[in-house]
C-alpha cells in the first residue's frame, strides 16, 4: 500500500512491529460466568463489590486483554514516529535540492512557483517533527507503563513471557532512536541550506523594503509592475547600483579569497594537505564558474536584443504583406458574398413561394372541412331535434298512464283508446327505427281500441278486489256450500290487518317461502306495496292467490299487466329518446 510506505523508506516497507506474546493469552481467556444469585445473596454482593473495588482494579489491568491493547497502542504509536522521522527525512531533503536547484539555476530560468514551494516544504517539515516527537513521547510513555507491569509477580504467562515482552520493548526503543538518529544526522547536513536559506530570505526582504521605500504607490505582489516613466529610470538606476556594489563586493571576496588561499598554499606545502587541495580546486571552479556565467548573460541579452531588433523588422514586413494580402482577400470576399447573398434572396423567393401555396392548400382544406364539420352538425342537430319529439310523444304516452289532477269524472269516463299517443310516436321516430317499431307492435291491442286504466282507476280497483277476496278467501274455484261462503264471510270480519304486513328479512330479499303463504298473507303484501305505488310488485304477489280470490282478482291482473307493459314500451321509448339525443349533442 503505497499510502503506508514512507516516502524514504529503503526497504520500500512500513515498520513492522515484534508480534505480541500477549495476544495469543488474550485469544485463550474466558470470560468469567455469572451465576444466578438469590435476593439475599445479591444483597451481599453488593456489600463486597465496594470493599475489593480497588483490589479489582488492579488485577483488571494485568489481564492478557489489557496487556495486549497496551502493547498494540505502543506498536502504533512506534509505527507513526518512525513513518514521522522517514517522512521529515525525505522533507529535509526535497528542500535541500530546491535550495540547491535556485542557486545553481539562472535568475531567468527560476520558477516562480519554486519561492511558495520551498516555504510549504519548510511547515511541512516543522509539522512532522513536532508530529514524531510526539508519538515518539506517548511511545516511551506507554513502555514504561508496560515496564512497570512486567516487574508485576501476577503478570500471567510466566518467566517466558515477560522476558519475549521485555526484548520487544527494547527493539521498539532501539528502532525509534535509529529513527531519530538517521533524522538527526540528516538535519546536522542541511544545517548549512538552512542558514543560506535564512541569507536568502533576509535579502528578499531588505530588497522589498527598498523598492517600498523608493515606490511607496506600487504594489509588489503584482506578477506585472505598472511603473511610470520617471519610476523606471529611477528603478534602473537603483537596479544598476546594486549590480555595481555587489560585483565589487564579489571582486573583492574573489581577490581576498585568491590572497588566503595564497598564503594557506604556503603555509601548507610542506604538509600536502590533500583535503585543503581539493577545497582550492572548488573555489577554483566556482570562480570559472561564476565569470563564465557574467559572460553567458552578456552574451544573452545581446542576443537577446539582436533577435527583438530583427523580430520588429519581419514582423513590420509580415504587416505590410499581410494587409495586401487581407485587401485582395477582402475584395475576393466581397463579390462572393454579393453571389452567395443573390442565391440565397432567389432560393428564399422560391421557398417563399411554395410556403404561401402550401398556406393557401391548407386554408382550402380547412374551409372543405369546416364546410363538412357543419354539414355533420346539422345532420346532428335534425336527428337530436327528431329525437326530442319522439321523447316528447314517448312522454305524452305515459303521461296518459297517470289520472287528472281534480278530476271528478269516474273511471271509465276517463279511460280512452291511446291510438293518437301511439300514431305521433310513430311520426317522430326515425324512419327504419327497429327499436320503436318492435315496441309498439308489442302493446296489447286493449291499448288502441279502448285505452288503459290509469294508477288511480287500479288503486280503487284493487280495493274492492281485495275486500271480495278477503270474503271468499276459503273458496275453492268451482264454488261451495252456504256454510262455508258463510264461515268465509265470518273470517274476513274477524281478521285484523297488522301495521308491519312483511317481516323485515323479506325486504331485505332474503330467500322465503311463497308456499306458506295464504289469502289474507298475500293480499296485505300486494296492499302493502299497492299503497307505495309499486304495481309491479303488487301483480308478482296477486300471482299467488289460488281458488275462488284468484278468479275474483283475474281480472285486475289482467288490466294491471296492461298497464305495466304500456308503462314499461313509454319508458323504453324515452330512454332510447334520450340516448340518441345524447349521441347526436
Amino acid at each position: 500500500k503505497k499510502d503506508e510506505l514512507g516516502p524514504c523508506d529503503s526497504k520500500g516497507q512500513p515498520y513492522v512491529p515484534p508480534p505480541s506474546p500477549f495476544q495469543p493469552l488474550a485469544e485463550k481467556e474466558e470470560p468469567p460466568k455469572q451465576e444466578a444469585k438469590s435476593p439475599k445473596d445479591s444483597l451481599v454482593d453488593d456489600a463486597k463489590e465496594k470493599t475489593e473495588a480497588a483490589i479489582k482494579q488492579v488485577a483488571d489491568d494485568l489481564t492478557p486483554k489489557n496487556l495486549a491493547n497496551l502493547e498494540n497502542l505502543i506498536n502504533v504509536a512506534a509505527a507513526a514516529a518512525i513513518r514521522a522521522y522517514t517522512q521529515a527525512v525525505c522533507i529535509l531533503r526535497e528542500h535541500a535540492e530546491d535550495i540547491y536547484t535556485l542557486v545553481e539555476e539562472s535568475v531567468d530560468k527560476v520558477d516562480p512557483k519554486i519561492w511558495p514551494h520551498i516555504k510549504q516544504k519548510g511547515e511541512e517539515r516543522e509539522r512532522l517533527i513536532k508530529d514524531a516527537e510526539q508519538n515518539a513521547k506517548e511511545a516511551v510513555s506507554r513502555v514504561n507503563v508496560l515496564k512497570d507491569y512486567l516487574q508485576d509477580p501476577k503478570l500471567p504467562g510466566g518467566e517466558e513471557v515477560r522476558e519475549r515482552a521485555k526484548r520487544n520493548l527494547d527493539k521498539v526503543l532501539a528502532d525509534i532512536d535509529e529513527a531519530k538518529k538517521i533524522f538527526e544526522n540528516e538535519r546536522a547536513k542541511v544545517a548549512v541550506t538552512d542558514k543560506y536559506w535564512s541569507k536568502v530570505q533576509e535579502a528578499r526582504k531588505h530588497f522589498a523594503e527598498e523598492l517600498e521605500i523608493l515606490f511607496p504607490n506600487v504594489r509588489l505582489s503584482e506578477r506585472n509592475m505598472k511603473l511610470a516613466e520617471g519610476e523606471i529610470d529611477l528603478f534602473i538606476l537603483y537596479a544598476f547600483q546594486n549590480i555595481l556594489y555587489y560585483q565589487k563586493e564579489l571582486s573583492k571576496l574573489d581577490t581576498v579569497s585568491a590572497l588566503r588561499l595564497q598564503q594557506a598554499l604556503e603555509e601548507v606545502k610542506k604538509q600536502a594537505d590533500p583535503d585543503l587541495t581539493e577545497e582550492c580546486v572548488e573555489q577554483e571552479i566556482e570562480k570559472v564558474k561564476r565569470k563564465y556565467g557574467l559572460e553567458f548573460q552578456k552574451r544573452m541579452l545581446m542576443l537577446r536584443a539582436e533577435c527583438e531588433r530583427n523580430m520588429r523588422l519581419q514582423m513590420k514586413r509580415q504587416a505590410e504583406a499581410h494587409a495586401d494580402h487581407l485587401m485582395e482577400a477582402m475584395q475576393m470576399k466581397e463579390k462572393e458574398m454579393e453571389r452567395k447573398l443573390r442565391r440565397e434572396m432567389e432560393e428564399r423567393l422560391l421557398e417563399e413561394k411554395n410556403k404561401f401555396k402550401e398556406e393557401v392548400a391548407a386554408m382550402v382544406g380547412r374551409l372543405r372541412g369546416m364546410d363538412d364539420a357543419m354539414r355533420t352538425r346539422a345532420n346532428q342537430d335534425r336527428k337530436a331535434q327528431q329525437s326530442q319529439i319522439l321523447w316528447s310523444a314517448c312522454q305524452s304516452l305515459e303521461a296518459a298512464l297517470r289520472a287528472p289532477a281534480k278530476c271528478e269524472k269516474s273511471m271509465h269516463d276517463t279511460m280512452r283508446p291511446l291510438q293518437s299517443e301511439v300514431n305521433a310516436i310513430s311520426k317522430a321516430a326515425v324512419p327504419g327505427d327497429e327499436l320503436v317499431e318492435v315496441v309498439i307492435k308489442s302493446l296489447p291491442a286493449e291499448v288502441m281500441s279502448r285505452g288503459v286504466y290509469n294508477d288511480i282507476a287500479l288503486k280503487e280497483r284493487f280495493l274492492n278486489v281485495e275486500r271480495v277476496a278477503k270474503r271468499v278467501a276459503l273458496l275453492p274455484e268451482g264454488g261451495a256450500s252456504l256454510p262455508l261462503m258463510l264461515l268465509s264471510y265470518l273470517q274476513s270480519l274477524f281478521i285484523i290487518t297488522p301495521a308491519n304486513p312483511i317481516p323485515a328479512y323479506e325486504l331485505a330479499n332474503e330467500p322465503f317461502e311463497p308456499a306458506k303463504f295464504n289469502t289474507f298473507d298475500i293480499l296485505q303484501r300486494a296492499r302493502y306495496w299497492m299503497d307505495r305505488g309499486d304495481f309491479f310488485q303488487a301483480l308478482r304477489y296477486m300471482n299467488l292467490l289460488e281458488g275462488a280470490p284468484r278468479v275474483v282478482a283475474s281480472e285486475w291482473m289482467r288490466e294491471a299487466r296492461i298497464y305495466l307493459e304500456t308503462l314499461q314500451a313509454a319508458r323504453a321509448l324515452m330512454a332510447h329518446a334520450s340516448a340518441a339525443g345524447l349521441s347526436y349533442s
